[in-house]
């Protein structure tokens, strides 16, 4: 039914939120590093979040490892600032320590049902170590510099796509009606290496699974039925061939 003028419509408000809004909130806090999904609620007068809807991920700098909770000692400080991140892809080790691998950039491609899929643009290496650095020779740095810009090249490559409400693009897509947590599909979870690296349970719950393929959705309406084309072509990563460049 048509609007009136000056109305607002509530359920495109919150499609256009969640088009721009990333999932993820990340703190640097001293030796530590904290992520929350979702908007972190702050107390009146505080800048630092007090808690997160879904827990708190915190890790280790010195070792890139993870663990998860809810208490007050895993809460970031009062001096700690955030930012917003699309997602977590995981960990990786390099010369001169663990990087921590983040989406910073990403496309909303469309929305099947209820759920929101994303193709990842742009991915930020954040070191847990930074000092460490200093002790790399110049052709230790240099390698670490052409390492890490493999890394970005190959995520950025605009070919992998995520979702972070529930559909995991690793299985089929009648598993979106199961309730239970199912772990990603082996063969089509792109990061699940560098995702394992945080050494916690049910990884997948904070490293979104990447899929590495074609994703296409268009919203057409036949005989006044609205009607969504979607198109989803995976390629595993056990087939990881030249063939699929071209």
């Amino acid at each position: 039914r048509p609007l009136r003028p000056g109305t607002v419509c509530v359920d495109c408000l919150v499609e256009r939120m969640a088009q721009s809004s990333p999932a993820f909130r990340l703190y640097e806090d001293g030796d530590r590093v904290l992520i929350s999904r979702g908007e972190a609620q702050h107390a009146a007068g505080k800048s630092a979040p007090v808690s997160a809807p879904g827990g708190w991920l915190t890790i280790d700098r010195r070792t890139g490892h993870g663990r998860v909770g809810d208490d007050d000692s895993v809460r970031p400080s009062v001096h700690s600032k955030g930012r917003d991140v699309y997602g977590l892809i995981g960990v990786v080790h390099l010369l001169s320590g663990p990087y921590l691998m983040l989406i910073s950039q990403a496309s909303h491609v469309g929305r099947l049902l209820k759920h929101h899929a994303w193709r990842v643009d742009a991915v930020e290496l954040v070191p847990l170590v930074p000092a460490n650095r200093a002790a790399l020779s110049a052709q230790q740095a240099a390698d670490e510099d052409r390492y890490c810009g493999m890394l970005i090249n190959v995520y950025a490559s605009r070919s992998f796509f995520f979702c972070v409400d529930g559909w995991d693009m690793t299985k089929h897509v009648r598993c979106l009606n199961s309730r239970e947590p199912v772990k990603p599909a082996d063969s089509f979870y792109w990061n699940r290496q560098h995702a394992q690296q945080l050494g916690i349970a049910e990884e997948w719950k904070w490293a979104v699974p990447l899929v590495r393929g074609f994703l296409s959705m268009s919203h057409v309406e036949l005989n006044n039925t609205p009607i969504t084309y979607v198109v989803l072509s995976r390629q595993s990563r056990y087939r990881a061939g030249t063939r699929f460049n071209r």
